[in-house]
C-alpha cells in the first residue's frame, strides 16, 4: 500500500534537542519504505512547533513572480493551466492499487472496469486536465508471488517484458483516449537497492528505458524520473544545517543527487529520438523549512536546471488547529521563495494532499486545500496570471473501516468510497477542488466554506450506500 507520509511541515525551531535524537532513531525505519515516509517523524516535528499567525502580506505576495514571469520559459505542454490529480488506486482498502489494476483489467473484472471508467469520468467533469500515473519496480516486487503471470527478475527488473509493457500501455490508454483525453504525467521510480539507502543508477535507467521504448508515449507530456528524491539529504537538512546541501548524507551512504544527474543526462541524450524528445524532470519531497527549500532550489539551479522543463516540489503540510489563513500564509512563503530564486522554469507542485487520521478531520483537510488553492491560483483576491501547476494526491478511496485510525495509517483518498453502482462518493474537499477548477473568475467570488453536518457516512461504510 502506498501512503504519502513524510515530513509535512514548514517552519520549525531547533531548540528541542531531543527532537534531533528522535529523528535519528527513526531514520532506519524511514528508509525501509520505498517512499521513505513515516508519520512518527512528522508527528515529532508537529509537537515541537509553536504555531504563529503571521497573517498575509498582500503587498509583497508574489511580487518577485510578477517581476520575473516574462523571463519564464514555458514548455509547450503547459498551453493551458495544469490542474492535475494523481491516480494510484480505486478502492485502496480492497487492494485495488495500480499494479493490481494493470494485472486484473485484461482479465475482464467488470466491477473494477466500471469503477475505473466512472472514476475517470469524475476526474474530467471535475475540471482536471492532467493525471499522474506511477510505475514502480517495488510495487511489482510486492505482488510477485500473487501473480504467476510475471516473474519479477525475468519480466520486470531491470528490463520490463513486452507482455507487461503491453498491460501498462493498455492501462494508460484508459486515461488518454478520446477527444477529451487527459494529459499524462508518468512517474517512473525504482526505490533503493535492497537493504541500503543507495540507488542503482544504471539498472534503474535500463528499467525506465525498457518501459518507455515499449509503450505508446502519445499524451505523455512529462516523465518524472524517480519519486520522493532528495538530492540534499533530509537528515542533514534537519539535524545539521538547512542552508547546506549534503549530497552524500551523514553516513556517506546517499546518492540521490548523483542518480538524478545520471538519469537526466541519460535520457536527454538518449539515442532513440522518441525518448530523447520527451520532457523529463524528477519528483522530490516536502522540505521541512523555507531555508531547506531554498537550499534544494539552489542545488537545482547549479546542477540540473538546463535538463528540466519544470521544477517540482511536494506540498504536504499539517498542523493541529491550523486555519485556512495559516495554510495560505505557509504556501505563500514557498511561492515567494521560488519567485526569489531566479529560476526561469515553472514551479510545479507535483503532489499536494492532506492525510486524515485521529489527529485531523475532514474539516482540516478542507482548510488545507482551500489555503493551498488560493495561494497557487489567486493574487490579492483575483485570478492570478501565475497559475501554479499542481497535482492533487490522490483520487480514489483508501479509507479504513474503523473510525479511530492508527497513528501511522493516514487516508489521503479524495473519494469517500464507491456505492453499489460503483460510482464514486465525493465529499466537500473534492467538491471544493472541482469548484476551483471549473469556476471562472474563481478568486473574485466567495469561496465555499466547510459545512458542518450532523450525519456523515461512516468511514469504510460508504461503499454500501445506494446511488440515489
Amino acid at each position: 500500500m502506498h501512503f504519502k507520509q513524510f515530513c509535512r511541515r514548514g517552519k520549525m525551531k531547533y531548540t528541542v534537542i531531543v527532537l534531533v535524537f528522535g529523528i535519528m532513531n527513526f531514520w532506519t525505519v524511514c528508509m525501509s519504505s520505498e517512499q521513505h515516509q513515516i508519520d512518527v517523524v512528522s508527528d515529532l516535528f508537529d509537537s515541537a512547533i509553536n504555531y504563529e499567525d503571521n497573517g498575509i502580506d498582500s503587498e509583497s505576495f508574489q511580487v518577485a513572480n510578477e517581476k520575473n514571469k516574462e523571463n519564464f520559459i514555458i514548455p509547450d505542454f503547459m498551453d493551458s493551466p495544469v490542474k492535475g490529480v494523481s491516480f494510484f488506486y480505486l478502492d485502496g482498502r480492497r487492494d485495488e492499487n495500480q499494479i493490481i489494476l494493470i494485472q486484473e483489467l485484461p482479465a475482464g473484472d467488470e466491477a473494477i472496469s466500471v469503477r475505473l471508467a466512472k472514476t475517470i469520468a469524475e476526474i474530467k467533469i471535475s475540471g482536471f486536465n492532467w493525471v499522474r500515473i506511477i510505475i514502480s519496480k517495488n510495487h511489482y516486487k510486492m505482488y510477485d508471488e500473487k501473480y504467476p503471470e510475471y516473474d519479477y527478475s525475468q519480466d520486470i527488473y531491470p528490463l520490463m517484458s513486452s507482455d507487461e509493457a503491453i498491460k501498462i500501455n493498455s492501462f494508460i490508454d484508459n486515461f488518454r483516449k478520446g477527444t477529451d483525453g487527459l494529459k499524462i504525467e508518468l512517474l517512473l521510480t525504482a526505490g533503493f537497492i535492497d537493504n541500503t539507502t543507495m540507488r542503482d543508477k544504471q539498472n534503474d535507467a535500463l528499467f525506465f528505458e525498457s518501459i518507455l521504448k515499449q509503450i505508446d508515449t502519445t499524451g505523455i507530456e512529462l516523465v518524472m524520473l524517480g519519486g520522493d528524491m532528495m538530492p540534499c539529504n533530509i537528515i542533514s537538512l534537519v539535524a545539521v544545517d538547512d542552508t547546506i546541501c549534503d549530497e552524500d548524507g551523514p553516513k556517506g551512504d546517499w546518492n540521490d543527487a548523483e542518480w538524478i544527474r545520471f538519469q537526466l543526462d541519460y535520457f536527454s541524450n538518449n539515442p532513440i529520438d522518441r525518448l530523447r524528445n520527451l520532457n523529463y524532470s524528477f519528483d522530490t519531497i516536502t522540505y521541512p523549512t523555507v531555508n531547506a527549500f531554498k537550499t534544494y532550489l539552489e542545488w537545482v539551479k547549479n546542477n540540473v536546471i538546463s535538463y528540466i522543463p519544470i521544477v517540482s516540489v511536494s506540498a504536504y503540510y499539517a498542523r493541529p488547529g491550523a486555519t485556512e489563513k495559516d495554510y495560505l500564509s505557509h504556501f505563500n512563503d514557498l511561492v515567494n521563495a521560488y519567485a526569489e530564486s531566479g529560476l526561469n522554469k515553472p514551479f510545479w507542485f507535483d503532489e499536494y494532499g492532506f492525510g486524515l487520521h485521529d489527529f485531523y478531520s475532514e474539516k482540516d483537510t478542507f482548510l488545507y486545500f482551500k489555503g493551498f488553492l488560493q495561494s497557487t491560483r489567486c493574487k490579492n483576491g483575483v485570478d492570478s496570471s501565475l497559475f501554479y501547476p499542481s497535482v492533487a494526491w490522490v483520487v480514489g478511496s483508501d479509507r479504513d473501516t474503523n473510525i479511530v485510525w492508527p497513528i501511522n495509517l493516514k487516508s489521503y483518498g479524495l473519494f469517500q468510497g464507491y456505492n453499489l453502482k460503483n460510482s464514486p462518493i465525493v465529499g466537500q474537499t473534492w467538491e471544493l477542488i472541482k469548484w476551483f477548477n471549473n469556476t471562472e473568475g474563481v478568486c473574485s467570488k466567495p469561496i465555499p466554506n466547510y459545512q458542518e453536518r450532523k450525519s456523515v457516512p461512516p468511514i469504510g461504510a460508504s461503499s454500501l450506500l445506494l446511488d440515489l
